[in-house]
């Protein structure tokens, strides 16, 4: 009996370690780690898009019809608006321009204006190397590298179809980075598809 007892207890003992094994967290590489910091560093956030030099923005100014319009972000980053001039938009949000724009309205115009407005038309992208018809495309909101791919006709024969090679507008770093359903495009970028090696 008290054989039955003391191997009853070794046989818990052994049950218990491997269900602790099985629930402690698994150890993650340095490698591991480099590459999630990676995915997170280069993956861009589409909804705090900065506004740049050719984009399109609708205004609307619901105290002054004249300035409702829609307008192209000039060379220098500005906007020309009738009545009250150049507002900065580059490198703003488009939450930021609204600020800017009412700051410029309650100083030179309106008391408490009340402004809309929106990205309508984006900068171009750029798609070079191994595809069908390399050239530049009309950006679309929240678009893919697949869509980018195909809007320049898809892979040609020759391309490597695991990686891509993109440089964000402003940038001179050109990122590798692998090419998966989620990886967003932003307006400007150059999108560069390698080669295999046969």
């Amino acid at each position: 009996m008290k054989l039955v007892s003391k191997f009853v207890l070794i046989l818990s003992a052994i049950v218990l370690t491997a269900c602790a094994a099985s629930n402690a967290p698994k150890p993650t590489s340095s490698a591991d780690a480099s590459m999630q910091t990676k995915e997170s560093a280069t993956a861009p956030q589409v909804e705090d898009y900065r506004i740049n030099v050719g984009d399109k923005i609708e205004l609307t100014v619901f105290d002054d019809e004249r300035l409702n319009n829609t307008y192209l972000v000039s060379t220098n980053g500005t906007v020309s608006l009738p009545l009250i001039g150049s507002v900065v938009a580059g490198n703003n949000t488009i939450e930021e321009f609204i600020t800017a724009v009412e700051e410029k309205l309650k100083n030179e115009l309106i008391n408490k204006p009340r402004v809309s407005a929106q990205i309508v038309g984006f900068r171009p992208f750029y798609v070079l190397g191994e595809v069908e018809r390399p050239g530049s495309y009309d950006y679309n909101f929240d678009m893919t590298i697949y869509g980018a791919i195909a809007a320049s006709g898809g892979f040609s024969f020759r391309a490597k179809q695991d990686v891509v090679y993109i440089r964000r507008a402003g940038s001179d770093l050109e990122e590798v980075l692998e090419i998966t359903p989620s990886l967003k495009i932003l307006p400007g970028d150059t999108i560069r598809i390698g080669a295999r090696n046969f």
